[in-house]
């Protein structure tokens, strides 16, 4: 957008040495220094609420500047480079997606034998169109029993490609996986309606 502030509505001119001046021109030149000075106030707080900012503002909330977010609007056309995701580490079953887009679980069966899988404040992706990624890297130790069962969200398409697939009495899904390291990803053009998986690392140990 084009600044509204107008430097050519002053009078540099005025008021005109050696002479008695027309006290108009200092209203005017007032009236027009004000207007400016409300319009860069205005335009500021536009950029500092809208602009990527690579620090925090002076004299700003930290928590609200030094995320950049962006509220769902696209980034066009950029080059990218050296770039890095925020990963979570411990938790339970519950991933909440907009903390993080890689979360890593220790399951260990002397705490318990299983665990469901949900995922909340996944983006909305469908307006417009779009993918929504997370992983989720589970570290399995089985001490006293021989696998550890994860039930997956009611809406997962992929299941069944998945080793170590089960499915219990009720027909609900779950993976029985024995000692390792298990990396999935989730993904959905749907939001919370349908997660697809693929499996990224299988390793038993």
């Amino acid at each position: 957008m084009s600044s509204n502030i107008n430097p050519n509505n002053i009078n540099t001119h005025y008021p005109i040495a050696g002479q008695d001046n027309d006290s108009q021109g200092f209203r005017d030149n007032f009236t027009n220094t004000k207007t400016n000075f409300e319009f860069t106030k205005d335009e500021i707080n536009d950029l500092q609420n809208s602009v990527l900012l690579k620090n925090t503002l002076q004299g700003s909330d930290e928590s609200v500047n030094d995320h950049n977010d962006l509220n769902g609007n696209m980034i066009t056309s950029a080059l990218m480079k050296n770039m890095r995701q925020v990963a979570i580490t411990g938790g339970t079953g519950e991933i909440d997606v907009s903390e993080g887009s890689y979360h890593q679980l220790n399951l260990d069966d002397n705490t318990n034998s299983e665990i469901t899988l949900t995922f909340i404040n996944i983006p909305n992706t469908t307006t417009p169109v779009s993918v929504s990624k997370f992983t989720v890297d589970l570290i399995v130790t089985n001490d006293t029993n021989p696998s550890y069962q994860v039930y997956l969200p009611v809406d997962t398409i992929g299941y069944k490609e998945l080793e170590y697939y089960r499915s219990d009495a009720n027909g609900a899904y779950y993976l029985d996986l024995p000692t390792g390291r298990f990396v999935y990803e989730f993904f959905t053009i749907k939001g919370d309606v349908e997660l697809m998986v693929t499996p990224l690392i299988q390793s038993t140990y």
